[in-house]
């Protein structure tokens, strides 16, 4: 059993406004507000242009969403999670994130890896885990000269 101060010790307590946002791909931009790659965990916010989609996927471990502003939903044309919606991600199911006309910013706390799967074939295309996605986010930042910011408490 973890001591109170063994607890406090992984507490992380951070300005989100002080963690820079990165292009992640075309039409979508995030930060990573925390990450525990030994844990499988990362939690990052999110910024979607209006239209933008994100391809086939599905999470092999759970997924919670709050949106904050916008509309989106897994289903093309029929936007179901506007600001203050909860969204439970089940695990295996394939499903595609698809944005409404206005810019959706949106929360996502993530307990595993992602595989991305073609349309065609079903077959999957690449992986991410939480330490994929914490690596990638911190290249960007460096890429772009921004600093990086320390998210694994």
């Amino acid at each position: 059993m973890n001591t109170v101060n063994e607890i406090f010790a992984r507490t992380l307590h951070i300005d989100y406004d002080d963690v820079p946002w990165v292009q992640n791909r075309p039409g979508v931009k995030n930060r990573v507000l925390q990450a525990r790659p030994d844990q499988n965990l990362v939690v990052t916010q999110s910024l979607y242009d209006p239209g933008s989609s994100v391809a086939l996927h599905r999470h092999l471990a759970p997924v919670f969403a709050i949106t904050r502003r916008g509309a989106w939903s897994h289903t093309r044309n029929e936007l179901t999670y506007t600001p203050g919606t909860y969204v439970y991600e089940a695990i295996n199911v394939l499903h595609q994130f698809h944005n409404g006309p206005d810019l959706t910013e949106a929360l996502f706390i993530n307990t595993g890896a992602v595989e991305f799967v073609d349309p065609a074939t079903k077959e999957v295309i690449s992986r991410e885990t939480p330490a994929t996605v914490l690596a990638r986010y911190y290249e960007k930042c460096e890429a772009a000269g921004l600093p990086r910011p320390n998210l694994l408490g």
